[in-house]
């Protein structure tokens, strides 16, 4: 085997030195100074010897005063404290010695324990990449930072422990859902595959995966996010199971891109109804408008989820407005269920909903063939957004 390169068995030899000094410390100060048979005061430590009780059986020391009510505490090991610092100072300085040739190569991060790592992960500034290149290379038994490397699933890392990789996992998903920054989250869909390579521990969290790649706002890491899908154990339909457990966090927010999930999944997300039905009448407008997506994409005719998407039509919120007009056009043939109350939008005085309520007609088409008659009312509407809707959603049912 090579020895140390250069100059490193100087500051190798060093540090053993200082670890040697300081263990022969340790005992000296905390173990060397034992009664053997003596007898001694446990504060100033004179020698009791031959000291006889009182009518209580306490001992007096002749030194200090101190009272010693039992007689065992006269054969105490002295313990000298006051070098125990000095013992912590020697052990620290053997460490950092150790180190210190890992750490001029490498950065004082190689020496940190994998676990410390994980810890700090999402809390550090990952922007120069530095913890997480790190991570990557104990993920990759590299000795140089080259992402991208090839491996094969199931290749284990010496210095990142399974439970190492698990929890890892886990703090990645959570970055990837709640970090605003693409950057963050591009690292965590990045240390989500390059886990996967090693072991399932990525497994569990392809619904965040999933979600990233599908609804993720930044194109690198929806490219990402499908490149580490390719890497897990995962299918439609036990993927399920880990958007309940997004549904069933205590963070709404991350219920909200749980339910945004079932909606994608559609019905796949069938075994979900319970859960999502449980949500139709939280106080979270996103949550709500999101479940009864979802619902409606596992169920079209559940009337709370459709009264729900009805009642966005007319929410302050411009994408709550185009998202529940999405839907609802997406019905088709199911769509015959909303006619009357879109009828109904379509005669009241809310200009907002019912522009809303024109573009779901639109996108049904021949199915709302019931509304025409007020289509042409509004062909005269004052507002021409209402007239050019009212015009494209009448072409539309004689077009198909």
């Amino acid at each position: 085997m090579a020895g140390p390169a250069g100059t490193d068995w100087v500051w190798i030899v060093a540090g053993v030195m200082a670890g040697g000094f300081g263990l022969i410390l340790l005992l000296w100060s905390l173990f060397w100074d034992r009664a053997r048979g003596r007898q001694r005061c446990p504060k100033c430590w004179y020698d009791m010897q031959g000291a006889e009780a009182d009518e209580h059986g306490s001992f007096h020391c002749p030194e200090c005063g101190r009272v010693i009510k039992r007689e065992r505490k006269l054969r105490k090991t002295r313990r000298r404290w006051r070098w125990v610092p000095l013992v912590a100072v020697l052990a620290l300085s053997a460490a950092m010695l150790g180190m210190y040739p890992t750490a001029t190569r490498n950065g004082w991060l190689a020496t940190a324990p994998s676990s410390a790592l994980v810890v700090a992960y999402p809390w550090l500034d990952t922007a120069d990449q530095d913890l997480a290149d790190e991570l990557l290379e104990r993920l990759y038994e590299t000795s140089g930072r080259l992402p991208g490397i090839p491996v094969m699933r199931g290749r284990r890392g010496d210095r990142v422990a399974t439970w190492q990789r698990r929890w890892l996992a886990s703090r990645a998903a959570g970055v990837l859902l709640t970090s605003s920054e693409a950057e963050k989250r591009l690292t965590a869909v990045n240390l989500l595959r390059w886990i996967a390579n090693c072991g399932p521990e990525s497994d569990p969290f392809a619904p965040e995966l999933l979600f990233a790649a599908e609804a993720d706002g930044d194109e690198n890491v929806q490219n990402e996010a499908l490149v580490a899908l390719k890497a897990i154990d995962w299918n439609f339909e036990t993927i399920s199971h880990g958007v309940e457990r997004l549904l069933l966090d205590p963070d709404e927010s991350i219920q909200v891109k749980g339910a945004q999930l079932a909606w994608l999944l559609g019905d796949y997300a069938a075994d979900l109804h319970e859960t999502l039905a449980s949500r139709l009448d939280s106080e979270n407008d996103d949550l709500r408008l999101w479940c009864s997506k979802a619902m409606c994409a596992i169920e079209p005719d559940n009337r709370s989820a459709l009264d729900n998407l009805l009642e966005s039509l007319g929410s302050d919120d411009r994408e709550h407005r185009e998202q529940a007009a999405r839907q609802l056009g997406s019905l088709k043939s199911n769509g015959h269920a909303i006619i009357d109350d879109l009828i109904e939008i379509l005669r009241s005085d809310d200009v907002s909903m019912q522009i809303a309520a024109l573009e779901v007609v639109r996108q049904l088409g021949p199915v709302a063939t019931d509304v025409a008659p007020v289509l042409r009312t509004l062909l005269e509407h004052e507002n021409e957004s209402v007239r050019s809707l009212a015009a494209e959603a009448l072409a539309s049912m004689e077009s198909r």
